[in-house]
């Protein structure tokens, strides 16, 4: 019994060695980047911060920003706008979205500016916990004011209504109220199929830097809203806004 926890005991350290050894590592590659962005290396950096990106899965919002800036500042557009996506889809900020509008229309690029609905849906999903907060006291409230109308013996049928309406209400932006995952064309001209196979008919062509709306994936094929027609394209034609 001894041995055994000891041998747990050095397992678990060894666990923590590694956990510590690949943030360092990680640490060390995302120092390197920051360090070239610093010294205007743009292409060593930007190098540096997508190999972080790709083989990592993982990135901080300055990270993000920066990446934004360097294709942005190179002209690569759509992937200028594919990061700060990712960073709004992380952080609902203002000058941001502001940001991705200006450049869509200024390069004629479609469907990057958000409706109402998808706006309340982001800032929504932003404060969650400030709002749910606000939703609970809200119910406790209500249900107080309506306990206290019931003793009194005055009709709550509608108040009772209208509270359940605005629960439901939020509990459905909560629950399934998240906006549809989106995807920026990284081809030019990708072709858009009406079904997910290389032998359907052509319906469309998208130009690249275009924002559409996905609705769902069929093995390498992503079901997408364009126009608002529903198509296909391959997922090799997108970048996908996590």
């Amino acid at each position: 019994m001894f041995l055994k926890k000891i041998l747990i005991f050095i397992i678990l350290l060894f666990a923590i060695g590694l956990q510590n050894s690949t943030a360092q590592v990680e640490n060390v590659g995302l120092n390197a980047a920051d360090r070239a962005f610093e010294q205007k290396k743009y292409s060593e950096a930007i190098e540096l911060y997508e190999n972080i990106l790709t083989t990592k899965k993982q990135y901080s919002e300055s990270m993000l920003l920066k990446m934004a800036f360097i294709k942005e500042k190179a002209n690569d557009i759509p992937a200028a706008l594919y990061y700060l996506h990712t960073y709004y889809n992380r952080n609902t900020d203002e000058k941001v979205l502001q940001k991705i509008i200006d450049i869509a229309e200024n390069n004629k690029y479609k469907g990057h500016k958000p409706s109402d609905i998808q706006y309340l849906f982001f800032i929504f999903h932003q404060y969650t916990l400030i709002i749910i907060s606000l939703i609970l006291l809200l119910t406790v409230g209500s249900g107080t004011f309506l306990f206290m109308r019931h003793q009194k013996g005055l009709d709550i049928l509608f108040p009772t209504i209208l509270l359940a309406f605005v629960a439901l209400f939020f509990l459905y932006l909560y629950d399934f109220g998240m906006p549809a995952a989106s995807a920026i064309i990284k081809t030019n001209k990708a072709i858009a199929m009406d079904s997910p196979s290389a032998g359907a008919s052509q319906v469309n062509m998208i130009e690249k830097g275009t924002c559409v709306q996905i609705l769902a994936k069929e093995d390498i094929w992503f079901k997408i809203l364009y126009e608002d027609k529903t198509m296909y394209l391959r997922e090799n034609n997108m970048w996908i806004i996590q």
